[in-house]
């Protein structure tokens, strides 16, 4: 059973591995694609959107966390009480844990992604609001630039 559980385990985290060596491939194929200009990333939207997005992607993240934090916890504790349990339920549980891990692990890292990128979009959008007062043509005035 232990053998069953390590190899699911070996072949969860090779196709993850895989999965990220075809992301790279493509950006390194294709480049501008991945690439985050300012004019591409900010276009269109204010900071209500992406702060909405900021919430979304917090939540899904968590999400990803807890489901993946399930699988680990129901993985442990099979294998701590597999003495006192069916072999068959062990199976069972091993393989629903297996399954907690595998869809959670993408999830945290989507939701963290999708965080990270609206944060910073965020950020772009508080850099570029700003206050100045100065002289302009009609004299001293006060302008918001955004």
């Amino acid at each position: 059973m232990k053998t069953l559980v390590l190899f699911l385990t070996i072949v969860v985290n090779a196709n993850l591995v895989q999965a990220q060596q075809q992301i790279s491939y493509i950006k390194h194929k294709n480049p501008q694609t991945f690439r985050s200009e300012k004019d591409s990333l900010y276009k269109g939207h204010n900071y209500d959107y992406y702060n909405a997005m900021f919430k979304k992607a917090t939540k899904q993240r968590n999400n990803g966390i807890i489901i993946t934090s399930a699988g680990v916890g129901l993985l442990i504790g099979v294998q701590v009480a597999s003495n006192n349990i069916n072999v068959k339920t062990v199976g069972v549980i091993s393989v629903a844990s297996l399954v907690c891990i595998g869809t959670g692990t993408p999830i945290w890292i989507v939701g963290s992604v999708k965080r990270k990128k609206s944060r910073k979009a965020i950020e772009e959008i508080k850099r570029n609001l700003s206050l100045s007062f100065g002289t302009n043509q009609h004299g001293i005035g006060l302008a918001l630039i955004f």
